[in-house]
């Protein structure tokens, strides 16, 4: 068997792992003391999953290279498709029924497009925050729409609220899910059974809403929003 290149980062864990990056590199976590053989025989006994992983990597980065958004085109907004139309100007804007852009390349347009998401994001979700934090009794530091690529939303420990303007694409249950998720952080900053029981009373159907997001996540992770 043609053995499996990776890089090996060893540490006080108890166990051996293994994580395909993006870019289809394998990665081994393992014991300081875990003896290369048993590494080498756990790669080999999940060879068909690490195959199988890299391979999807492989994909999502070429989709990603060849992502773009033209004109007849769909942008998602909470949750729903908009089509991409010709504009006038040389911004892009949301009209409530379509996207309207400049007639630029791809790589002028996208920071376009996400200067609009973070437009729409910052004009619906601090209002939402309000309204929840009100019935939660809870009253955030600051609120802020970010760019944060692996996180919808995050509370520091001085409970400040921070979301990535990605999150506008989801479906607004989804968006309220992570806005309550966020402000239950400011009465259990862990996510301990007193917390899930904090979501749980606001929005008892969480997990479903919790759902909408990995759907969009896939989506996302076939697109390419990075400048």
């Amino acid at each position: 068997m043609k053995k499996i290149p990776y890089q090996l980062t060893r540490s006080r864990r108890r166990t051996i792992a293994i994580y395909i990056c993006p870019d289809g590199q394998v990665q081994v976590k393992a014991p300081y003391h875990c003896p290369v053989k048993l590494l080498e025989a756990f790669l080999e006994e999940k060879q068909d999953w690490v195959k199988k992983n890299r391979e999807r990597r492989l994909q999502e980065m070429k989709d990603k290279a060849l992502f773009s958004v033209q004109a007849g085109d769909k942008l998602r907004y909470l949750g729903k498709e908009y089509t991409v139309l010709p504009g006038e100007g040389q911004e892009v804007v949301f009209t409530g029924e379509a996207f309207l852009t400049p007639q630029y390349s791809w790589e002028d347009l996208k920071p376009l497009i996400v200067k609009q998401y973070i437009v729409l994001a910052e004009q619906f979700i601090p209002p939402l925050v309000e309204y929840y934090a009100r019935q939660m009794k809870v009253a955030p530091a600051k609120v802020r729409i970010g760019t944060a690529k692996t996180r919808w939303g995050s509370c520091s420990a001085k409970g400040s609220l921070n979301f990535t303007w990605r999150l506008i694409m989801a479906p607004a249950e989804a968006v309220e899910y992570v806005v309550v998720h966020e402000l239950a952080h400011l009465r259990q900053l862990n996510h301990s059974r007193n917390f899930w029981q904090i979501v749980a009373e606001i929005l008892p159907n969480y997990k479903q809403r919790e759902k909408q997001l990995k759907s969009l996540q896939k989506y996302l992770e076939k697109e390419n929003w990075e400048n």
